[in-house]
């Protein structure tokens, strides 16, 4: 049985059954005792970080210099074809999930070794926490069946009720079974200077002002409608900076376009575009120049940076924290989230698979204290929420309250995975019912309970009973992300 299996995959991978055997044998030395969990895209050790093996190793899967020295670094008490039998076992029980196609089963094992067509999509299914009686409650991000038609998500509570927690767990569980990247905007800066966060998912932290932010935003991918680029980057300025008025963004939309029509402008170049708009209207400095100012002596962004998939494949921590000044904090924020949007208005639709009802997951975009965003209708953010499904970009919102969202209420059908913890203030039944899905008994049910809830819990969409369901949240200190 094992030796047809062995053949049939060296055959369609074009390799030798040797080099099956060390996929095989690898497979055994790093993955835990059942297999490829599901929904993992890769090989990944960090399910064994004691096993002395690289994060890539299977980025060159029939390198044999690796396979020799994993297995002399190794403390190997099972004899080789042991090994070996378990971990053929691993690749016959991955094979059937991808249904029979080895090709689909080599996208798992290394994705940058087969086309993209030809990748296996999959359900990431990760486990957001236990009912009462102790039930795991799953959730498939990236489903889009039943009442789940997009994968963003709302968490909402008051300070130190465990948002925080939650959303690095479902970071991390998403990002130890798939692909996805993610751009996390950290308002305060605590998020970013979790150290077991950044190494569980190798992300990048990004301190603002302290170093410039590794991309241009002016930079506008290929496919962008170039004359509404100027003034859209007007209205991110006005939107972040209350100030700002209407003549304001008028010599704004003409600066813009001026930068934008030689190409690719860095930040020094847009604001001499502002600089010289103002000295031909014979404009004094304002709130304008002086935020341009900012964003030029502090060298935020970098002339050049990763666009399209590459950008969404990023692990970005944006850590706000060191830009005290609210508007300028805002400004840097609110034009980043701009060319995300920009950069994914540009690119096809991800993949969907039919039979599983899943889409490929390209990137996260997650904003921890969205109500500074919300509160200032932050135009790219919004636009992102409601249009980054076909895309597989979903936004994860953290919140103070679902009060937050008051005047965005029309987003409750592009938010549909919304989760409540403890509020001081409880928004009012009509909010929860609308947010939850709720009945009006049911919602008023729950708007009593959500000021009474503990630490870590939560209340979320209507349940099989009709009620808001209820659960014990897994915070990420926890380690259950694995």
């Amino acid at each position: 049985m094992l030796e047809r299996l062995r053949g049939r995959l060296a055959e369609v991978w074009g390799v030798s059954g040797v080099d099956v055997d060390r996929v095989a044998l690898t497979l055994a030395l790093v993955e835990p005792e059942g297999g490829i969990p599901e929904g993992v895209q890769r090989v990944d050790p960090r399910h064994q970080p004691e096993l002395p093996c690289s994060p890539d190793v299977l980025d060159g899967p029939f390198e044999a210099a690796l396979f020799t020295e994993l297995i002399s670094a190794a403390q190997v008490d099972a004899p080789l074809p042991a090994l070996v039998g378990r971990g053929m076992a691993m690749l016959e029980s991955t094979l059937a999930r991808c249904g029979d196609d080895p090709m689909a089963l080599l996208a798992v094992l290394s994705p940058s070794a087969s086309s993209p067509e030809r990748s296996f999509i999959g359900g990431v299914e990760i486990e957001l926490g236990r009912t009462a009686d102790g039930e795991p409650v799953r959730w498939t991000v990236n489903r889009e069946s039943g009442t789940q038609n997009n994968p963003n998500l709302r968490l909402a509570g008051m300070p130190g009720t465990g948002k925080s927690q939650f959303l690095l767990h479902i970071l991390a569980a998403i990002a130890t079974r798939s692909q996805a990247g993610f751009l996390l905007f950290d308002y305060k800066g605590d998020l970013a200077s979790n150290r077991a966060f950044v190494d569980a998912t190798r992300a990048e932290t990004i301190s603002a002002g302290a170093q410039a932010v590794p991309l241009n935003p002016f930079q506008l991918p290929e496919g962008t409608l170039d004359r509404l680029a100027p003034r859209l980057f007007a209205g991110v300025f006005a939107s972040a900076a209350p100030a700002i008025g209407e003549v304001q963004k008028q010599r704004l939309t003409k600066a813009f376009d001026q930068a934008l029509s030689a190409g690719s402008p860095s930040l020094d170049e847009v604001g001499k575009a502002i600089r010289e708009v103002y000295q031909r209207e014979g404009a004094k400095p304002d709130t304008v120049t002086g935020l341009v100012d900012q964003l030029v002596s502090l060298g935020i962004f970098a002339d050049r940076g990763p666009s399209g998939e590459e950008l969404l494949r990023k692990r970005w921590i944006i850590d706000l924290s060191k830009l005290q000044d609210p508007e300028l904090q805002q400004l840097v924020a609110f034009v980043l989230l701009q060319h995300v949007q920009n950069t994914t208005q540009a690119l096809p639709d991800a993949p969907f698979d039919r039979s599983t009802k899943t889409r490929t997951l390209r990137g996260i975009i997650a904003v921890d204290e969205a109500h500074y965003y919300l509160e200032r209708r932050c135009g790219p953010l919004l636009q992102l929420i409601r249009t980054g499904r076909s895309k597989g970009v979903p936004v994860f919102l953290s919140s103070q309250s679902l009060n937050d969202f008051l005047h965005e209420t029309e987003l409750n059908e592009f938010l549909p995975n919304t989760w409540l913890f403890k509020h001081g203030m409880h928004p009012s039944a009509k909010l929860m019912q609308g947010a939850l899905g709720l009945s009006r008994a049911s919602a008023s049910a729950a708007a009593e309970r959500i000021n009474q809830l503990e630490q870590f819990h939560v209340l979320g969409p209507a349940d099989a009973a009709g009620g808001a369901a209820s659960m014990r949240t897994h915070p990420f200190f926890e380690g259950r992300f694995r």
